[in-house]
């Protein structure tokens, strides 16, 4: 990476745990690839960059041990540890654009006082701290509060404050989401998270009624999940950027 790259404010990565990916999810980095000056592949060790190489000859690539990816819950939990941010502490912000998400806008015409914003969820989560299982969880009896933004499959986080917010939040008991744990810990460490008036002009990744009916394209930066979610607008999006 050359020292221009590692100037710039933000850097796009995609964390994958393989380059078998299916027709659809190649579309969607295509068009990622095409709204993001810096993108990097995250990615296993070993595994092979030959087909990402020849369909993105300008990204770079970084490699992780392979118990990183093991199933969905170590990758949650290495994304509460200092590392990932460590490795891009040279990038003020990193736009974390999984393979089921897509950037249909370039994020550096986004204004961004804040540490963390993600995808919102609607109407949120109702949530609260078990401290014996140390866990989160919607059980009966435990103080609870809304959690509104947001969904970590494309979100931005300032690198510096999740390196200081991951190596302060508590060690998980039994496996939570890590963007929830970033939503319901992140106030009391320190971090700046979006509300949801903001976070909701950025991404999006909802079931509510309003937006599977969307035909025409919000004017957002990305988007993910719509396979589930709104598969007509998605199947729209591809086209016109086919």
């Amino acid at each position: 990476m050359d020292s221009e790259r590692e100037q710039a404010s933000l850097i796009t990565i995609v964390p994958t745990h393989t380059s078998e990916l299916d027709e659809v999810s190649w579309l969607r980095l295509k068009i990622t690839y095409s709204n993001s000056p810096n993108i990097t592949f995250v990615l296993p060790e070993g595994c092979s960059t030959k087909e990402f190489s020849k369909v993105f000859p300008l990204a770079d690539f970084r490699f992780f041990p392979t118990s990183r990816f093991e199933s969905y819950e170590s990758y949650n939990r290495w994304l509460l540890t200092p590392e990932l941010y460590e490795s891009f502490s040279n990038f003020t912000f990193t736009l974390i654009c999984q393979s089921d998400a897509i950037l249909i806008r370039p994020l550096s015409e986004l204004v961004n006082p804040y540490d963390y914003v993600g995808a919102p969820w609607i109407p949120g989560w109702l949530m609260g701290w078990h401290p014996i299982r140390r866990t989160l969880t919607h059980k009966k009896g435990l103080a609870k509060r809304r959690l509104e933004v947001g969904n970590g499959g494309i979100s931005v986080r300032r690198n510096s404050a999740f390196i200081n917010f991951t190596s302060k939040v508590p060690r998980l008991g039994e496996w939570t989401g890590e963007d929830m744990v970033i939503s319901y810990f992140g106030p009391r460490y320190g971090l700046k998270i979006a509300p949801k008036t903001f976070a909701e002009n950025v991404f999006l990744e909802t079931g509510r009624r309003e937006v599977r009916e969307l035909s025409e394209i919000p004017g957002l930066y990305g988007f993910h999940n719509l396979q589930m979610f709104n598969p007509l607008l998605e199947e729209h999006i591809l086209r016109r950027n086919s």
